[in-house]
């Protein structure tokens, strides 16, 4: 089918080349991402008020968040480097503004498109009601490609979201830009009202911190072009004791039998060189058997200076691929690079390329093991070792 927004382009040209990436193209790219984190963590929705509409919501919103790179300005950016003085995002709540749905389903798909890149008060204050940033953003939209916009939405171009096993985008409202993107920012106004106001914890305050997260960890993927990576050795108990037996693995002592054993969490206490490094990847192995989905597995240490040590270890003894653990530290790179350079015989340019790739897959969240400390992240900790029971 043709794309009727085929020369529109959502990246510059990488180097050496001499076209850049395609709207289509990202958005594709972006939603396939989103599919990969459902396909991790399909339980989400079940901790939020958006139980049945959370995937779809972030799958439109995945859909609609770049289109605002229609603009004059930002495709002069992206062709010859001029800068682009405004917001594609916000240009972009102009698509989430025709969407024929209930109001609270609107915000949701809202809140995804408007604050992939930065927060929610700074778009809001940025582009106030009747101003002038606000006018000029709105004729950045020429009438050909508002035109041509509404036909790609409607099937002309746009990704199919059903191929990735989310719902048609909805239909789309006769209005204007200018009320549409009204529409929408009305919506993210009251909503930054109720946020400031309500715990925390409420279900609907949780989806949309769960869209913003969703929406800009697809795009940050799918711009990198890096998917989700696998680590067969711990899908599940039988698959690490098979690896173990073939590594000539001896036996497991019951505590490791034990915690092979467990549905849900645990605590382990055993001296050193007892095996619980073993104990925990197997309890971890458990819990991805069980699903849903492959949650990623943070192995939390208590000093810095082990985890080096146990990030060359998961990746060697235990048959997690090297680019499927990552150190998650202030010092992860410098680490890692000396690391290379010392025991690899990697050249510093080498190693430099090798440390920076790893310290950027840990910021996308795409490796499925990850090696850090208490003061290291806010992750959730699935798999912990220390002095002291945590």
């Amino acid at each position: 089918m043709a794309d009727l927004l085929a020369h529109i382009w959502a990246k510059s040209p990488s180097a050496g080349a001499r076209e850049g990436e395609r709207l289509s193209a990202h958005t594709a790219n972006v939603l396939a991402r989103l599919a990969s984190w459902r396909d991790r963590y399909p339980a989400l929705p079940k901790h939020t008020a958006s139980h049945e509409t959370l995937w779809d919501s972030a799958a439109w919103a995945c859909l609609l968040h770049d289109v605002g790179k229609v603009a004059r300005g930002f495709q002069q950016m992206v062709h010859v480097g001029t800068r682009f003085e405004h917001r594609h995002e916000v240009l972009s709540l102009v698509a989430v503004g025709w969407l024929d749905l209930p109001e609270v389903q609107r915000e949701l798909v809202a809140v995804g498109v408007a604050t992939h890149h930065y927060d929610l008060p700074q778009i809001i204050e940025r582009y106030p009601y009747g101003s002038d940033a606000r006018t000029l953003l709105l004729q950045e939209l020429s009438l050909e490609d508002h035109d041509a916009l509404r036909k790609w939405l409607s099937g002309i171009g746009v990704p199919d979201v059903t191929r990735w096993g989310f719902s048609p985008l909805p239909g789309l409202r006769q209005i204007s830009p200018e009320q549409a993107l009204a529409e929408a920012m009305r919506l993210l106004a009251s909503l930054r009202e109720w946020l400031d106001q309500c715990d925390a914890t409420n279900g609907h305050a949780l989806a949309v911190r769960a869209m913003r997260g969703l929406v800009t960890l697809a795009d940050h993927a799918g711009s990198a072009h890096e998917w989700h990576g696998q680590v067969p050795s711990l899908d599940s108990t039988a698959q690490f004791s098979r690896h173990l037996e073939q590594s000539r693995w001896a036996f497991f002592w019951p505590h490791q039998r034990a915690c092979a054993a467990v549905n849900g969490n645990a605590i382990l206490i055993a001296p050193t060189g007892s095996g619980k490094t073993e104990a925990a990847l197997l309890w971890a192995a458990r819990q991805r058997e069980l699903g849903p989905g492959k949650p990623p597995i943070f192995y939390v240490l208590p000093y810095r200076a082990s985890l080096n040590a146990m990030r060359a270890r998961i990746a060697q003894k235990y048959g997690v691929p090297d680019g499927a653990v990552v150190l998650q530290h202030a010092r992860a790179t410098a680490d890692l690079y000396t690391r290379l350079t010392s025991e690899k015989d990697y050249t510093p340019e080498r190693a430099l390329k090798a440390a920076r790739h790893e310290q950027n897959l840990g910021r996308l969240m795409t490796a499925p093991v990850r090696v850090l400390t208490l003061t290291s992240s806010s992750g959730l900790s699935l798999a912990c070792e220390g002095t002291k029971p945590f």
